[in-house]
């Protein structure tokens, strides 16, 4: 008597992301954000991050409300340094708007907050993008920290960006960037900034970094015991700021 077994082969291809933007994400040919579904698809995907981004519209966030960074938020917040993946492409906003970024958090631990969470790298870099309307809030604690309009943590560079709107939380507050390691040119702010400490119209904190060609114009709040300026809450460790008001 004959058997007959039957043998069934599976073979699994791996390929790598689908990246569903157009564009290849290089200088030439960087992704584009042509509409809000673009935008999203961009903001949750962390592929994205270190490619070159171009946005071709306007964003309108209307009726949303994050309670993290859009891009490159921290995703542990039972500590103070950040847990996640930095943004470190370049994200060009070609003259363009976000509107309506709303930011609202109870969570005293929620911390690296704005659009970016966190800018890595030299060069990583955020240019050409206005912010209009909205804000970002989370508690006056010291926990709650690195809060920004359009970055909370800056480790590249900021270049012809402006944002309008409050922003508040607890240390390292700005109107554009909580935190500043490395460059800000050509940018301004005009919401309101308050906090507990290191809280400034433009930047909270600014370390290590130069600031240049920049203004705010925007009410300053600092509720705690430690530097807070209408442009800079506090400039440490040889930062430069040049043709600034």
């Amino acid at each position: 008597m004959y058997r007959v077994y039957s043998i069934i082969l599976f073979i699994t291809f791996v390929t790598g992301n689908v990246f569903a933007l157009p564009g290849s994400g290089t200088e030439g040919d960087p992704y584009r954000i042509e509409s809000l579904s673009d935008f999203d698809e961009f903001a949750t995907d962390p592929n994205y991050w270190d490619d070159n981004i171009l946005m071709e519209t306007d964003v309108n966030l209307a009726g949303r409300t994050y309670t993290t960074a859009v891009i490159a938020p921290d995703i542990d917040n039972s500590n103070w340094y950040f847990d996640g993946i930095l943004f470190t492409g370049v994200f060009n906003g070609y003259g363009h708007t976000i509107t309506n970024l709303i930011i609202d958090t109870p969570d005293a631990n929620n911390d690296y907050l704005g659009l970016f969470g966190r800018l890595g790298g030299s060069g990583a870099v955020v240019m050409n993008l206005g912010l209009e309307g909205g804000y970002v809030s989370g508690p006056k604690v010291e926990d709650c920290e690195y809060i920004g309009r359009l970055i909370g943590n800056n480790g590249g560079t900021v270049l012809k960006c402006y944002a309008t709107g409050d922003a508040s939380g607890g240390e390292k507050v700005g109107g554009l960037v909580g935190d500043n390691e490395n460059s800000i040119s050509l940018c301004y702010a005009t919401g309101n900034a308050s906090g507990t400490d290191d809280v400034g119209g433009l930047v909270g904190d600014s370390e290590n970094s130069g600031i240049s060609y920049s203004y705010a114009t925007g009410s300053v709040n600092s509720s705690g015991t430690n530097n807070g300026g209408g442009l800079v809450g506090d400039n440490n460790n040889i930062g430069t700021i040049t043709n600034c008001y």
